[in-house]
């Protein structure tokens, strides 16, 4: 009896093993390399995606720095202008004192006593207003007079008589009084 070994069919397998191994090591190293690509690729994309994204924020940066040196200036004018509204409005300020006071006394001196003219100054924090006129009549100007002292504040509560000082009175050969005042307002 012989018996028969078939030693090629173990070497068989085994090539037919190895082979095997092989595929799936080529078929797997394939598919790595694909993935490998894959996210070399989607690296790219996203630098891509970066560097786009990266542009249009110096771009944006840009314009703001250009806004923000147009700020800068009307932020220079807005300071000047400032610093100039301050003494334009203390001008102000002293015309409608001025006005406020030439209403006072324009208000409390009768059409019968004509005002030859006023003028109005400031000295210190004290407003001095010389003033002249005539009256037919000694009474009216002293009615005149009292009711100045009587009510020294004026309408609007921003002036005050403070003092009244008769400069000079006169009388003329037509019997009409001619007098000059000066008067303190605060």
């Amino acid at each position: 009896m012989k018996i028969k070994i078939n030693l090629l069919s173990n070497r068989q397998r085994q090539l037919q093993k190895q082979k095997n191994q092989r595929r799936y090591v080529a078929v797997g190293s394939f598919g790595a390399l694909v993935l490998f690509i894959v996210f070399l690729v989607s690296l790219t994309v996203y630098a891509l995606v970066l560097r786009t994204s990266h542009n249009n924020l110096l771009k944006q940066i840009d314009a703001q720095e250009k806004i923000i040196k147009s700020l800068a200036e009307v932020e220079l004018k807005y300071l000047y202008l400032k610093e100039k509204v301050g003494p334009l409005t203390s001008i102000i300020q002293q015309t409608r004192k001025q006005q406020a006071i030439a209403r006072y006394i324009l208000q409390r001196f009768p059409d019968e006593i004509p005002l030859a003219g006023f003028s109005i100054a400031k000295k210190d924090k004290v407003w001095l207003v010389d003033l002249g006129g005539e009256a037919n009549g000694f009474r009216l100007l002293q009615e005149t007079l009292e009711g100045l002292i009587a009510n020294p504040k004026g309408e609007e509560e921003t002036i005050k008589l403070t003092g009244l000082t008769l400069n000079s009175l006169g009388r003329n050969d037509k019997f009409v009084y001619q007098f000059s005042l000066l008067a303190q307002f605060e």
